[in-house]
């Protein structure tokens, strides 16, 4: 198994690498250079531009579909209003306010 120091170092080598090359790619690469009839350094700024795009959108769609499917939170019985509450819960209110309302025997 590597260690987290190892995977770390194998991390941070990778970025940095990948950072002087997408620098070389925007601004160094010759403007001959060309890839679907444009140059290199346009396609340096368009394809992260999409990718960011294409994650917000997929982001956007996902927070979409899970409010579409998740159904909506039920509140405690105690926190509902008496109107929506269901039949059992209020006979049993109904009982304990009765049984509130007694008077009390008075012990010796």
């Amino acid at each position: 198994m590597i260690s987290d120091r190892a995977l770390g170092a194998i991390i941070v080598t990778v970025a940095i690498i990948g950072m002087i090359g997408y620098t070389y790619w925007l601004f160094f690469t010759p403007a001959e250079w060309m890839f679907l009839g444009r140059e290199l350094s346009w396609w340096a700024l368009a394809v992260p531009m999409w990718v960011a795009v294409a994650i917000l959108a997929f982001i956007g769609g996902w927070i979409g579909y899970t409010l579409i499917t998740t159904p909506p939170p039920t509140l405690p019985e105690e926190v509902r209003p008496p109107e929506e509450r269901p039949p059992e819960v209020k006979v049993e209110e109904e009982k304990e306010e009765k049984e509130a309302k007694k008077p009390r025997k008075k012990r010796a």
